[in-house]
């Protein structure tokens, strides 16, 4: 999974990483039961389960999740609400809310040229949230993140909106 979120290569659809993680899971699995089945002292007879559980809920929420995660872009302004995102294949995503900017600011570096800081006021659905960067809101699941900015004028705002609802699970 680190490739595929490093490189962007799609490793959740390739057979063989599948077939991997399928057995990797059996084999947590056998490991849970031998370890339940095994006369040993209860204090780390549990570590053990405990540990191979969440060994195994981790890689299946990645191998499971990874086919659920949003990860899309979208500029919106102040001039009007927008739904619209687009994904990394350039594919438009409907989105179930709308985004409008109402206050865009950037602080700057002592050079004067150097952001140090940009945040963007949004209007979703009537409420208002702020995201910075490093700082992403939430809302109805998504993670919003301020991604880039009007260099020139502050009229716009990019953001990157991301849905993982694997995420609890992992």
């Amino acid at each position: 999974m680190a490739v595929e979120g490093t490189w962007g290569i799609p490793m959740h659809r390739n057979p063989l990483m599948w077939a991997a993680s399928i057995v990797m899971m059996l084999s947590l699995v056998s490991t849970i039961l031998d370890s339940i089945r095994i006369k040993s002292s209860a204090p780390s007879r549990l570590y053990g389960i405990l540990c191979h559980m969440g060994l195994f809920l981790i890689l299946f929420g990645t191998l499971l999740g990874a086919r659920c995660i949003a990860d899309v872009q979208m500029t919106v302004s102040s001039d009007h609400a927008d739904s619209v995102a687009y994904a990394r294949n350039g594919q438009t995503v409907q989105l179930p809310f709308s985004i409008r900017l109402v206050k865009f600011e950037t602080d700057y570096y002592d050079d004067g040229v150097s952001p140090e800081q940009y945040s963007s006021t949004l209007e979703i659905d009537g409420e208002e949230l702020c995201t910075s960067v490093n700082h992403p809101c939430r809302y109805k699941g998504y993670r919003i993140y301020q991604s880039d900015f009007d260099r020139y004028g502050g009229t716009y705002s990019v953001l990157k909106l991301v849905r993982d609802p694997w995420l609890p699970v992992i």
